[in-house]
């Protein structure tokens, strides 16, 4: 909210407490392999992290 972005499913709802654990998990996952996970938003067509792929969800401004 600080930065004014907000994470929805890939529904366009608002996230889940699944969603929430699977993107808490694939966080983790994406940090394991020396942070690969996170360098894929550069190269990915909708900019995702595998957490976001794993968790199903887009992170949007507003």
């Amino acid at each position: 909210m600080a930065v004014g972005i907000r994470i929805i499913s890939s529904e366009g709802n608002e996230l889940g407490l699944w969603e929430s654990f699977m993107r808490w998990v694939g966080y983790y996952i994406s940090a394991v392999f020396l942070f690969a996970g996170f360098i894929w938003s550069v190269f990915d067509q909708d900019s995702q992290t595998w957490h976001d792929k794993i968790a199903g969800t887009y992170v949007v401004i507003g």
